[in-house]
């Protein structure tokens, strides 16, 4: 049997003093796998890792195999201290590997998303050999406290909303791998690393026809608070039999918006009484979308 272990982490890299992280061990082989197959931690320095056995769950008609767990920096480390550990598994056919990070502060600034396209526009009929054809970039480049780069660092991203990220597909940087949604604390959303050169980068595209608001926060887990995203993504559907009436732009007499000095104008937005705060105005301005709340 020859088979090879895979970590959701790069070999070595550098993580946040103090940060928590799921971290997934994959075991694949191209003989079946046996069901007591397990994996170990040892000779591990200022990380906390599990001490015991770990049961794995078998995937892909028994060649693969999988397990995640909470890791944990230790709090007390000063920047670039050494942090490492060891993974082996109860195959002997498949060597051990040793990771090794170096503890890093962060400047939680660099956390905030950016939205390369703000409001996507679905058609009314829409069905899954489309999905991906409408897509937008989500990134940010993460930084040290003194703008170095750092790579090889998870982040947790999640929405504003419970649930509302299983109704979009998430692409890593490959644009193939389907991102998934895990739970991590009370939390649902994912984790993503930083690259060699602190560049989080990935994308998400509808997966039908919904209108949503889609609000992203980022997290080091237990090193930073929440950091919102620069923009919401507005995913908004394109009807044309949609006869609900205008918006009534109280400057303007008739036809489209014109200004001879003027930045500011009023919109009326009776009869409107289901609104709430927090709630968005979107308008089309020089083919883009602008917004406003409140």
């Amino acid at each position: 049997m020859s088979g090879t272990i895979e970590f959701s982490l790069p070999n070595n890299g550098d993580l946040v003093i103090g940060q928590s992280f799921l971290f997934t061990v994959t075991v694949s082989c191209d003989k079946d796998i046996d069901d007591n197959i397990t994996i170990s931690f040892y000779n591990s320095k200022n990380i906390t890792v599990p001490s015991d056995d770990i049961l794995l769950i078998l995937k892909d008609n028994r060649k693969k195999a999988m397990v995640t767990v909470t890791l944990v920096v230790f709090n007390s480390l000063s920047e670039n201290e050494e942090i490492y550990f060891s993974v082996k598994t109860s195959l002997n056919d498949i060597q051990p590997k040793t990771l090794k990070y170096t503890a890093k502060t962060i400047n939680s600034n660099s956390l905030e998303l950016n939205i390369d396209t703000v409001s996507l526009v679905m058609p009314e009929s829409f069905n899954d050999s489309q999905i991906g054809a409408i897509s937008t970039k989500v990134h940010t480049v993460l930084r040290d406290k003194k703008g170095v780069v750092l790579s090889g660092v998870p982040i947790f991203i999640k929405s504003n909303i419970i649930d509302q990220l299983e109704e979009v597909c998430i692409y890593s940087d490959d644009g193939n791998l389907i991102i998934n949604i895990q739970k991590f604390g009370i939390y649902y959303g994912f984790f993503v690393n930083s690259d060699n050169k602190g560049k989080v980068k990935f994308f998400i595209t509808p997966r039908k026809s919904l209108p949503l608001v889609i609000e992203l926060f980022s997290i080091i887990p237990n090193s930073t608070d929440f950091v919102s995203s620069k923009n919401p993504i507005f995913i908004t559907v394109d009807d044309i039999q949609d006869n609900r009436q205008p918006l009534n732009i109280i400057t303007a007499i008739d036809g489209n918006l014109k200004s001879e000095g003027e930045s500011k104008f009023w919109v009326d937005m009776s009869p409107c009484e289901d609104y709430k705060l927090g709630d968005f105005l979107l308008f089309f301005v020089n083919k883009e979308y602008k917004y406003y709340t409140k």
